[in-house]
């Protein structure tokens, strides 16, 4: 994904360069910034999952299954989610915290 981004930054704009070497320009370095941010700032998505991250992860340390925790929060918070959703959520929250 980022490497298609530094495909599309160096096509849309040419590298300067220094005389004694090929660098990008401070400009360049500036844009891809602000590119980066706005990217970043777009592809934050909040899952329906995300309000009830603690309760989750307790109900799942303390032995409940994912079809148990997609009942509770059916029952108690009146989310409908199918238990896969809940098993690839609780991956990307622990991937986000070891990574």
């Amino acid at each position: 994904m980022e490497i298609t981004l530094w495909y599309n930054f160096l096509d849309k704009i040419k590298i300067k360069s220094n005389e004694n070497n090929n660098s990008l320009h401070q400009d360049d370095i500036t844009y891809l910034k602000k590119e980066l941010a706005i990217r970043n700032k777009c592809r934050r998505y909040k899952s329906r999952l995300d309000p009830y991250k603690n309760q989750i992860i307790t109900l799942r340390n303390t032995g409940i299954s994912y079809q148990g925790i997609a009942y509770w929060l059916l029952t108690r918070k009146k989310v409908k989610i199918t238990p896969e959703a809940i098993s690839l959520r609780i991956k990307k929250w622990n991937s986000h915290e070891t990574g």
